[in-house]
């Protein structure tokens, strides 16, 4: 059912191992990085229904077998032969059916709807709404109309934010900033986020985390 107030979309990839959180392979192995991914998608989804707004994931593959895992969500396909194209596509659908949208990656499994609620907020009195990593990348994107300003982004290269940027000055939108955070997919984000974790808001991650004895020692320095 179409909600009026907006869209989320989450982009994902099926968790087959070895293709999905490639930097910690080496450290946790590509089971072990397939079920953590697994467990970041479950939690985001999760998350879905305490929103105000349709929930979405955008698969790059497996669409099938997304909707057989959660038939209580709308699964689309990632259409487009580059990042750029995908990305606009989606903005192009979700946007010919809901005023506003907002689209985030799957790499952030603590990303709670209330977080949502301000992007979208955010966005009755922007263009625009960015969401940059400290990396340099962005991890959330909101629009009210489709903007074709994804051009000569380099994905992965941690120059994505300075190249969205000039885009989105060059095209003369007004865009306001979400605040920064860390994408987690380095073996040193995982403690990190096994802190913040403690509040049951990404349950499937944080047992994940347990189970691989992620962040445990740092865990019982601070209980102790």
């Amino acid at each position: 059912m179409q909600d009026r107030e907006g869209a989320v979309a989450v982009f994902v990839r099926w968790p087959e191992p070895g293709q999905v959180l490639p930097h910690l392979v080496r450290r946790l192995g590509a089971e072990a990085a397939a079920q953590l991914y697994d467990a970041f998608v479950g939690d985001l989804v999760a998350g879905m229904p305490l929103s105000a707004y349709d929930g979405f994931l955008y698969a790059l593959d497996n669409v099938y077998a997304y909707r057989d895992r959660y038939k209580g969500v709308h699964i689309r396909a990632q259409r487009g032969s580059t990042e750029a194209r995908r990305l606009h596509g989606c903005f192009q659908e979700l946007l010919a059916t809901h005023p506003r949208a907002v689209i985030v990656g799957s790499s952030m499994p603590d990303l709670h709807p209330r977080l949502w609620k301000s992007a979208f907020e955010m966005l009755e009195r922007r263009d625009v709404v960015v969401g940059p990593t400290d990396r340099g990348g962005i991890y959330l994107l909101g629009m009210k109309k489709p903007h074709d300003v994804f051009r000569g982004l380099k994905w992965g290269t941690g120059t994505e934010l300075d190249s969205l940027l000039k885009n989105l000055e060059d095209a003369r939108l007004n865009y306001g900033f979400f605040p920064t955070r860390r994408k987690i997919e380095h073996y040193e984000d995982l403690a990190p986020l096994r802190r913040r974790l403690l509040r049951p808001m990404a349950p499937l991650t944080f047992a994940t985390l347990q189970v691989l004895g992620i962040g445990q020692e740092a865990t019982e320095r601070e209980v102790g």
